[in-house]
Protein backbone atom coordinates (compact mmCIF):
# COMPACT_ATOMS: atom_id res chain seq x y z
CA UNK A 1 0.00 0.00 0.00
CA UNK A 2 2.88 2.29 -0.02
CA UNK A 3 4.29 4.49 -2.89
CA UNK A 4 4.64 3.27 -6.34
CA UNK A 5 1.47 1.74 -6.33
CA UNK A 6 -1.38 3.60 -8.00
CA UNK A 7 -3.14 6.94 -5.61
CA UNK A 8 -4.72 5.36 -2.34
CA UNK A 9 -7.65 7.86 -1.46
CA UNK A 10 -8.94 8.22 2.02
CA UNK A 11 -11.27 11.37 3.15
CA UNK A 12 -13.23 13.49 5.82
CA UNK A 13 -17.01 13.25 5.98
CA UNK A 14 -19.12 15.84 7.68
CA UNK A 15 -21.67 18.48 7.30
CA UNK A 16 -19.96 21.24 7.67
CA UNK A 17 -16.42 20.16 6.88
CA UNK A 18 -14.63 22.98 5.10
CA UNK A 19 -12.79 23.59 8.89
CA UNK A 20 -11.45 20.51 9.49
CA UNK A 21 -7.58 20.63 9.88
CA UNK A 22 -7.68 16.24 8.93
CA UNK A 23 -7.07 17.11 5.35
CA UNK A 24 -3.39 19.16 6.07
CA UNK A 25 -2.06 16.50 9.12
CA UNK A 26 -2.96 13.82 7.09
CA UNK A 27 -1.19 15.15 3.66
CA UNK A 28 1.56 16.05 6.04
CA UNK A 29 1.95 12.22 6.90
CA UNK A 30 1.26 10.79 3.29
CA UNK A 31 4.22 13.11 2.39
CA UNK A 32 6.65 12.14 4.97
CA UNK A 33 6.19 8.52 4.42
CA UNK A 34 6.51 8.73 0.69
CA UNK A 35 3.16 7.04 0.20
CA UNK A 36 1.51 7.60 -2.66
CA UNK A 37 -1.84 8.71 -1.49
CA UNK A 38 -4.66 11.65 -0.86
CA UNK A 39 -6.75 13.37 1.94
CA UNK A 40 -9.67 15.18 0.97
CA UNK A 41 -12.65 16.46 2.88
CA UNK A 42 -16.55 15.66 1.44
CA UNK A 43 -19.16 17.41 2.56
CA UNK A 44 -22.26 15.62 2.74
CA UNK A 45 -25.69 16.34 4.05
CA UNK A 46 -27.68 14.23 6.59
CA UNK A 47 -30.14 12.84 4.40
CA UNK A 48 -28.03 11.60 1.66
CA UNK A 49 -24.89 10.18 4.18
CA UNK A 50 -26.13 6.63 3.93
CA UNK A 51 -26.03 6.45 0.11
CA UNK A 52 -22.48 8.30 0.16
CA UNK A 53 -21.04 6.05 2.15
CA UNK A 54 -21.87 2.70 0.86
CA UNK A 55 -20.38 4.52 -2.34
CA UNK A 56 -16.91 4.73 -0.96
CA UNK A 57 -15.46 2.18 -2.69
CA UNK A 58 -16.82 2.46 -5.91
CA UNK A 59 -14.97 5.60 -6.02
CA UNK A 60 -11.68 4.54 -4.97
CA UNK A 61 -11.70 5.49 -1.31
CA UNK A 62 -9.55 2.81 0.43
CA UNK A 63 -11.26 4.42 3.92
CA UNK A 64 -11.99 7.83 5.23
CA UNK A 65 -12.77 9.76 8.68
CA UNK A 66 -16.45 10.68 9.76
CA UNK A 67 -16.88 13.31 11.69
CA UNK A 68 -20.61 15.69 13.26
CA UNK A 69 -22.90 14.88 12.53
CA UNK A 70 -22.53 11.29 10.72
CA UNK A 71 -20.60 9.41 13.42
CA UNK A 72 -23.64 7.32 14.32
CA UNK A 73 -25.28 7.37 11.06
CA UNK A 74 -22.15 5.23 9.46
CA UNK A 75 -22.64 2.02 12.16
CA UNK A 76 -25.74 1.86 9.59
CA UNK A 77 -23.95 0.83 6.47
CA UNK A 78 -21.09 -0.95 8.30
CA UNK A 79 -20.21 -4.31 7.33
CA UNK A 80 -18.74 -5.13 10.53
CA UNK A 81 -17.46 -2.51 13.86
CA UNK A 82 -15.16 -2.67 16.10
CA UNK A 83 -16.34 -3.59 19.99
CA UNK A 84 -14.70 0.13 20.57
CA UNK A 85 -17.42 1.61 18.20
CA UNK A 86 -20.11 -0.26 19.06
CA UNK A 87 -19.66 0.22 22.89
CA UNK A 88 -18.80 4.37 22.70
CA UNK A 89 -21.69 4.14 19.69
CA UNK A 90 -20.37 6.17 17.10
CA UNK A 91 -17.63 5.67 14.11
CA UNK A 92 -14.91 7.52 13.15
CA UNK A 93 -13.03 5.82 10.80
CA UNK A 94 -14.05 3.78 8.03
CA UNK A 95 -11.82 1.04 6.28
CA UNK A 96 -12.36 -0.46 3.03
CA UNK A 97 -12.71 -4.21 3.20
CA UNK A 98 -12.15 -6.55 0.14
CA UNK A 99 -15.50 -6.59 -1.88
CA UNK A 100 -16.17 -3.22 -1.13
CA UNK A 101 -17.46 -3.60 2.60
CA UNK A 102 -16.78 -1.21 5.34
CA UNK A 103 -15.61 -1.92 8.21
CA UNK A 104 -16.22 0.94 11.51
CA UNK A 105 -14.03 1.74 13.97
CA UNK A 106 -13.34 4.65 16.39
CA UNK A 107 -10.13 5.56 17.14
CA UNK A 108 -10.78 8.16 19.63
CA UNK A 109 -10.90 6.48 23.30
CA UNK A 110 -7.32 5.50 21.74
CA UNK A 111 -6.26 9.20 21.44
CA UNK A 112 -7.71 9.90 24.63
CA UNK A 113 -5.64 7.65 26.39
CA UNK A 114 -2.51 7.63 24.46
CA UNK A 115 -2.22 11.69 25.20
CA UNK A 116 -2.94 11.51 29.01
CA UNK A 117 -0.08 8.13 28.89
CA UNK A 118 2.47 10.68 26.91
CA UNK A 119 1.91 13.42 29.36
CA UNK A 120 2.06 11.75 32.53
CA UNK A 121 4.51 8.44 31.70
CA UNK A 122 3.66 7.65 35.76
CA UNK A 123 -0.14 7.91 35.48
CA UNK A 124 -1.20 4.22 37.01
CA UNK A 125 -5.15 3.61 36.12
CA UNK A 126 -5.77 1.15 38.83
CA UNK A 127 -4.96 3.91 41.44
CA UNK A 128 -7.18 6.54 39.71
CA UNK A 129 -10.60 7.98 40.27
CA UNK A 130 -11.89 10.00 37.60
CA UNK A 131 -14.57 12.00 37.27
CA UNK A 132 -15.78 13.08 33.87
CA UNK A 133 -17.57 16.36 33.29
CA UNK A 134 -20.19 15.63 29.86
CA UNK A 135 -22.25 12.83 28.82
CA UNK A 136 -21.76 13.57 24.72
CA UNK A 137 -20.03 11.57 22.37
CA UNK A 138 -16.37 12.80 23.66
CA UNK A 139 -17.30 11.31 27.29
CA UNK A 140 -18.34 8.04 25.84
CA UNK A 141 -15.13 7.63 24.62
CA UNK A 142 -13.28 8.82 27.65
CA UNK A 143 -15.01 6.39 29.43
CA UNK A 144 -14.42 3.54 27.58
CA UNK A 145 -11.22 4.26 27.01
CA UNK A 146 -10.51 4.81 30.88
CA UNK A 147 -12.32 1.28 31.42
CA UNK A 148 -10.27 -0.35 29.19
CA UNK A 149 -7.00 0.81 30.95
CA UNK A 150 -8.36 -0.99 34.53
CA UNK A 151 -10.11 2.24 35.83
CA UNK A 152 -12.66 0.95 37.88
CA UNK A 153 -13.83 3.85 39.59
CA UNK A 154 -15.29 6.56 37.26
CA UNK A 155 -17.95 9.38 38.30
CA UNK A 156 -20.06 10.84 35.31
CA UNK A 157 -21.79 14.33 35.93
CA UNK A 158 -23.98 16.29 33.16
CA UNK A 159 -26.26 19.33 33.31
CA UNK A 160 -28.94 16.76 31.63
CA UNK A 161 -28.94 13.55 34.09
CA UNK A 162 -31.14 11.15 31.98
CA UNK A 163 -28.10 11.70 29.26
CA UNK A 164 -25.32 10.83 31.69
CA UNK A 165 -27.73 7.54 32.87
CA UNK A 166 -28.07 6.35 29.25
CA UNK A 167 -24.27 6.58 29.11
CA UNK A 168 -23.80 4.10 32.00
CA UNK A 169 -26.50 2.19 30.52
CA UNK A 170 -24.37 1.69 26.98
CA UNK A 171 -20.89 1.72 28.52
CA UNK A 172 -20.66 0.17 31.67
CA UNK A 173 -23.28 -0.71 34.51
CA UNK A 174 -19.98 0.46 36.88
CA UNK A 175 -20.16 3.87 36.28
CA UNK A 176 -21.30 5.84 38.86
CA UNK A 177 -23.63 8.86 38.25
CA UNK A 178 -23.36 12.11 39.98
CA UNK A 179 -25.64 15.52 40.02
CA UNK A 180 -23.98 18.68 37.94
CA UNK A 181 -24.34 20.58 41.28
CA UNK A 182 -21.98 18.37 43.53
CA UNK A 183 -19.47 18.43 40.95
CA UNK A 184 -17.31 20.66 43.35
CA UNK A 185 -17.72 18.86 46.50
CA UNK A 186 -17.27 15.45 44.44
CA UNK A 187 -13.04 16.85 43.09
CA UNK A 188 -12.07 15.96 47.11
CA UNK A 189 -12.08 12.40 46.10
CA UNK A 190 -10.64 12.43 42.28
CA UNK A 191 -7.23 12.08 40.88
CA UNK A 192 -7.55 12.83 37.51
CA UNK A 193 -10.45 15.47 36.13
CA UNK A 194 -11.95 15.55 32.58
CA UNK A 195 -13.86 18.27 30.56
CA UNK A 196 -15.63 16.80 27.80
CA UNK A 197 -18.10 19.33 27.28
CA UNK A 198 -18.00 22.13 25.37
CA UNK A 199 -17.59 24.61 27.78
CA UNK A 200 -14.31 26.77 27.72
CA UNK A 201 -14.17 26.27 24.25
CA UNK A 202 -14.00 29.31 21.64
CA UNK A 203 -17.03 31.07 21.92
CA UNK A 204 -18.53 29.08 24.60
CA UNK A 205 -19.12 30.17 28.08
CA UNK A 206 -16.25 29.31 30.76
CA UNK A 207 -16.71 26.09 32.71
CA UNK A 208 -18.22 27.13 36.21
CA UNK A 209 -15.92 24.95 38.31
CA UNK A 210 -14.20 25.68 41.52
CA UNK A 211 -11.05 23.57 41.91
CA UNK A 212 -10.72 24.01 45.71
CA UNK A 213 -11.53 20.83 47.08
CA UNK A 214 -9.11 19.16 44.31
CA UNK A 215 -5.62 17.59 45.43
CA UNK A 216 -3.00 19.95 44.08
CA UNK A 217 -1.76 15.89 42.57
CA UNK A 218 -4.56 15.52 40.06
CA UNK A 219 -4.31 15.31 36.68
CA UNK A 220 -6.78 17.83 35.04
CA UNK A 221 -7.47 17.51 31.09
CA UNK A 222 -9.36 19.35 29.15
CA UNK A 223 -10.26 18.02 25.75
CA UNK A 224 -10.59 21.46 24.03
CA UNK A 225 -7.81 22.41 22.18
CA UNK A 226 -8.98 25.61 20.97
CA UNK A 227 -8.22 27.52 22.74
CA UNK A 228 -4.66 25.34 23.95
CA UNK A 229 -5.33 26.74 27.27
CA UNK A 230 -8.89 27.05 28.89
CA UNK A 231 -9.76 29.08 32.09
CA UNK A 232 -10.54 25.36 33.35
CA UNK A 233 -6.78 24.29 32.87
CA UNK A 234 -5.49 27.73 33.51
CA UNK A 235 -6.96 27.81 37.29
CA UNK A 236 -5.86 24.12 37.51
CA UNK A 237 -1.97 25.10 36.33
CA UNK A 238 -1.80 28.01 39.04
CA UNK A 239 -2.58 25.55 42.14
CA UNK A 240 0.34 23.54 40.86
CA UNK A 241 -2.00 20.69 38.81
CA UNK A 242 -0.61 19.07 35.78
CA UNK A 243 -2.71 20.10 33.52
CA UNK A 244 -3.78 18.60 29.61
CA UNK A 245 -5.12 19.67 26.59
CA UNK A 246 -6.72 18.36 24.04
CA UNK A 247 -4.88 18.92 21.05
CA UNK A 248 -2.45 15.68 21.46
CA UNK A 249 -5.86 13.11 21.97
CA UNK A 250 -6.58 15.01 18.02
CA UNK A 251 -3.34 14.06 16.77
CA UNK A 252 -3.10 10.55 18.06
CA UNK A 253 -6.49 9.68 17.34
CA UNK A 254 -5.41 10.98 13.71
CA UNK A 255 -2.72 8.51 13.61
CA UNK A 256 -4.60 5.71 14.93
CA UNK A 257 -6.51 6.22 12.02
CA UNK A 258 -3.01 6.69 9.54
CA UNK A 259 -2.12 3.48 10.70
CA UNK A 260 -5.51 1.94 9.87
CA UNK A 261 -5.69 2.45 6.15
CA UNK A 262 -1.81 2.52 5.57
CA UNK A 263 -0.04 0.16 7.93
CA UNK A 264 1.82 3.08 9.45
CA UNK A 265 1.48 4.61 12.92
CA UNK A 266 3.14 7.75 12.17
CA UNK A 267 5.17 9.93 14.40
CA UNK A 268 3.18 12.64 16.11
CA UNK A 269 6.30 15.43 15.92
CA UNK A 270 6.45 19.04 16.49
CA UNK A 271 6.11 19.81 12.49
CA UNK A 272 2.32 18.03 12.96
CA UNK A 273 1.54 20.13 16.02
CA UNK A 274 2.45 23.36 14.15
CA UNK A 275 0.51 22.52 11.56
CA UNK A 276 -2.49 22.44 13.81
CA UNK A 277 -1.68 25.29 15.76
CA UNK A 278 -1.33 27.82 13.09
CA UNK A 279 -4.01 26.83 11.31
CA UNK A 280 -6.48 26.16 13.65
CA UNK A 281 -5.86 28.46 16.96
Amino acid sequence: MIANQKTLKVCIIGYPVSHSLSPLLHNYWLKKYKISGEYVSSEVKPDEIEAHLLNLPKHGFIGANITIPHKRAAIKVCSEISDTARKVGAVNTLITAPGGKLIGDNTDPYGFIKNLKKAYKKWNPRQTKALVLGAGGASRSVCYGLLKEGVREIYILNRNRTNAENLKTDINDSLIVKSWKDRNLLLNCATLVVNTTSLGMTGMQDLKISLENLSEKAIVYDIVYTPLNTSFLDAARQRGNLTINGLGMFLYQAAKSFSLWFGIEPDVDERAKQIVLERGI
